[in-house]
């Protein structure tokens, strides 16, 4: 226990500022963590995208083969 006042404003003081800084801390990671799970999806959209083109550029190639093989029977 604290034997003066100012020792107790003191531990109130530090408590406070422990607190402040812990929901600080708190709310600077979720904000951190907001930004990457962003930053996650949107490298995952343009992933899809490249995969998208991908697959019609090898479905274009796939329909040309088939085609020629048609104009071989």
């Amino acid at each position: 226990m604290c034997n003066s006042e100012g020792e107790l404003m003191m531990d109130k003081e530090r408590l406070e500022n422990i607190y402040k800084d812990h929901v600080v801390n708190e709310n600077t990671k979720r904000t951190e963590w907001m930004r990457l799970k962003t930053e996650h999806v949107k490298k995952l959209e343009v992933e899809i995208q490249n995969l998208m083109k991908q697959k019609a550029m090898l479905q274009d190639q796939l329909d040309r083969y088939h085609d020629k093989e048609m104009e071989r029977r």
